[in-house]
C-alpha cells in the first residue's frame, strides 16, 4: 500500500477505459474497494498521503431520459401475462411507480399497505445483500395508483407476514436476483423490439399519470424525480398555459 502512487492509479484507469469500460462502470471499480483501503491505511497512519487525490476523471455524459411509450408499455405487459405471468405483478409496479428494481425486489408486504395506497421504499437489495436505499434522499414513502394497489392485491398471498417478500422468483421462491432476472426474462421480453437488453423501465412511469403539479408528481413516482433534471422533467410534463 505504502508504494501505491498516482501513476498506478491511473495506469489502471487508462487500462480499464481502453477496454471499452464506460466511465461510471470504471470509477465504480477504481473507488470501491481500493479506495476504501487507502482510506483505512490513512486512518491506521499506514500511509501519508491520497494517491487518488491527484486523479482525474473524464466527464461524465448523463443521458437523456428514454421512456417506454404507452404503447410499448402495454405490449411489454402484454407479453409477461402471456409467457411469465408469475412476473406481471413484479414489472407492471416498476412501470407504474418508477421505483428502482433493487428497491422493488427488496420489498416486503410491511411495506405495503393498498388500503391508503402507498409503498415505503426503506431498503434496496443487490447482489444478495440488503441495505439502505441507493442514495442518502431515497428512502420514501410513494404514492400508488388504484391500478398498482389492485395487482398487489391479486398477488398477495392469504397467509403471509410483514417480513415475506411482495415478489419472489419462480425457482425457490426466494427473492428476486435483480441482476439475473433481466438475462433471463427481460431479454426475452425485449427480443424482436427495437430495444436492447440494457433498455430498462425506470422513467416508464413519467408519460401515463400527467400529474398537474411536482408535489403530485413526487407523490406517483416516487424518488424517480431525483434523477431527472429540470430541463428533463420539463420536456417530459409540459405545463399548461
Amino acid at each position: 500500500m505504502r508504494d501505491l502512487r498516482p501513476a498506478h492509479l491511473r495506469a489502471l484507469q487508462r487500462s480499464l477505459l481502453n477496454g471499452g469500460l464506460k466511465v461510471k462502470t470504471v470509477r465504480n471499480i477504481v473507488d470501491c474497494s481500493l479506495r476504501a483501503m487507502v482510506r483505512d491505511a490513512r486512518k491506521d497512519d499506514l500511509i501519508d498521503t491520497d494517491p487518488f487525490a491527484a486523479l482525474d476523471w473524464p466527464d461524465l455524459a448523463t443521458p437523456q431520459p428514454d421512456p417506454f411509450t404507452a404503447q410499448e408499455r402495454d405490449q411489454l405487459l402484454a407479453w409477461f401475462w402471456r409467457h411469465r405471468r408469475v412476473y406481471y405483478a413484479f414489472v407492471f409496479v416498476l412501470f407504474h411507480t418508477g421505483a428502482r428494481p433493487s428497491e422493488v425486489v427488496a420489498l416486503r408486504w410491511g411495506n405495503v399497505d393498498t388500503a391508503k395506497g402507498t409503498t415505503s421504499i426503506v431498503r434496496s437489495r443487490y447482489l444478495g445483500s440488503e441495505g439502505a436505499p441507493k442514495t442518502r434522499g431515497s428512502g420514501r414513502t410513494v404514492k400508488m395508483i388504484p391500478e398498482v394497489c389492485a395487482v398487489l392485491r391479486d398477488v398477495k398471498p392469504l397467509r403471509v407476514g410483514p417480513d415475506d417478500y411482495v415478489f419472489t422468483n419462480a425457482k425457490n421462491g426466494g427473492p428476486i436476483n435483480q441482476s439475473d432476472w433481466p438475462r433471463d426474462h427481460w431479454r426475452a421480453a425485449l427480443r424482436g423490439t427495437k430495444y436492447s437488453a440494457a433498455k430498462i423501465l425506470r422513467h416508464a412511469a413519467h408519460l401515463y399519470h400527467h400529474p398537474p403539479h411536482p408535489r403530485r408528481q413526487s407523490e406517483v413516482v416516487g424518488g424517480v424525480l431525483r434523477d431527472v433534471r429540470d430541463d428533463d422533467r420539463a420536456a417530459l410534463w409540459p405545463v399548461p398555459s
